[in-house]
């Protein structure tokens, strides 16, 4: 009996240690990229990339993500914690880059405005002759 008990203690020992060995899972947070123009009018099919900073501690895992804006110029992704690179391109638009933070399980909405970009007007916009 007595040998009974101590491997029961054993079990429930080691099933307490496997538990707290396990490292804590970050939990994701729901982001939403929403592209406009300078005038406010959505940009659809964007190219939207994020990717997770080299130097990141909460999440080190290499991470990238490619998107695409939809009709109403919005991309959504599930984030896991941390720091991120955000890259948004259109046709005729200068890019945008910037660094982003996602903290657990909170929802992030950012809004970005693509400008026209000037070589491209200069190149193919239109032209008035006086």
């Amino acid at each position: 009996m007595r040998t009974a008990s101590c491997i029961l203690v054993a079990i429930i020992s080691m099933s307490c240690l496997a538990q707290t060995a396990r490292p804590a899972e970050a939990q994701v947070s729901s982001s939403t990229i929403r592209v406009t123009d300078e005038l406010g009018a959505v940009i659809g099919r964007a190219f939207v990339l994020l990717h997770a900073d080299a130097l990141e501690r909460e999440n080190p895992k290499s991470f990238s993500m490619e998107l695409r804006t939809n009709n109403e110029g919005e991309a959504k992704a599930e984030l896991p914690s941390g720091f991120y690179d955000l890259f948004v391109a259109s046709t005729g638009f200068a890019p945008h880059c910037e660094k982003l933070r996602v903290r657990d399980g909170k929802p992030l909405t950012i809004k970005i405005v693509l400008k026209v970009d000037k070589l491209m007007s200069n190149e193919y916009g239109d032209r008035f002759e006086q």
